[in-house]
């Protein structure tokens, strides 16, 4: 008789959490459907998918262009944030890597050979020699 009480749990436990997965996944597929319709990045779509996809006048094309470029250009970077204290304390932990050899000159070349190709065997390797030789 102690086991039915356990079982009983069990499947609350499990409906509980087949609950809480089922509003997540709902939740979500609701925040990438209104996430994929919104202005920006619908504009962005749609100003790509124009150009390439009808037949516009390069005028028109290049109109997109000088918009797009004229909002770039209209950003503004404050530049005090590099004589900012917190940024001055930055340590760089970069490692340089020493210079190393670059290998064979040719790597495909047969192993024990320079890999350097002469001109005059390879003009006869290609199968240009002359006629009667």
């Amino acid at each position: 008789m102690n086991s039915q009480p356990q079982h009983s749990s069990n499947n609350k436990t499990t409906v509980i959490i087949a609950i809480v997965l089922l509003v997540v996944l709902v939740g979500g597929w609701y925040f990438y459907k209104s996430g994929s319709s919104s202005q920006g990045s619908s504009a962005l779509v749609s100003s790509s998918a124009g150009s390439y996809g009808t037949n516009q006048s390069n005028g028109a094309i290049g109109a997109d262009v000088l918009s797009i470029l004229q909002s770039v250009s209209s950003i503004r970077i404050d530049s005090n944030f590099f004589n900012d204290p917190s940024y001055q304390s930055l340590v760089d932990y970069s490692i340089t890597v020493p210079p190393q050899s670059v290998g064979r000159v040719n790597p495909f070349a047969p192993v024990g050979s320079s890999g350097i190709v002469n001109s005059a065997s390879a003009a006869n390797s290609s199968g240009s020699t002359k006629p009667g030789h």
